[in-house]
């Protein structure tokens, strides 16, 4: 009888990688990923905030990322009257949602982005492609901000 195969990664300190946000909280959308366990070190020292504002792209920043249907990417945004710099995008994913007058379809309702700025804040970005509200433009917004042991 052949041994039981082993997992190609089954070392628990190995370090895991996928679309999902840090502490093992899946990110909105995303497919089942590995993690980081809640007890690294990297969970003990991060600050979580919910933010769930809107942020204004530098129009001369916006960077086309060659997928069809997928927004460009500010690469500087303002938020609260502060210039942020993306210095690296960690992950990115898409969410979807029902047809909205009932049938079964299924639409493209907010890109994701998980990115970390030039000063070291972890943020998930998204855009909304249709707005919810009559007369809405479809916008980008700043869900949550992560900065290792302090708020931004």
């Amino acid at each position: 009888m052949p041994a039981p195969r082993k997992r190609a990664n089954s070392d628990p300190a190995a370090p895991r990688v996928a679309q999902a946000s840090a502490c093992g909280r899946s990110a909105i959308g995303a497919a089942p990923a590995r993690v980081p366990r809640p007890s690294s070190p990297v969970c003990r020292s991060a600050v979580f905030q919910l933010i769930s504002e809107p942020i204004r792209p530098v129009p001369e920043a916006l960077v086309a990322s060659g997928a069809p249907g997928e927004p460009a990417l500010p690469m500087r945004f303002i938020w609260r009257r502060r210039e942020f710099a993306i210095a690296a995008i960690i992950a990115k994913w898409r969410e979807t949602g029902p047809c909205r007058h009932g049938s079964g379809e299924r639409y493209l309702r907010k890109h994701w982005f998980h990115i970390r700025t030039a000063d070291g804040i972890e943020m998930k970005l998204y855009f909304e492609r249709s707005a919810r509200l009559p007369g809405a433009r479809r916008s980008w917004r700043l869900y949550t901000a992560t900065v290792a042991g302090k708020a931004p």
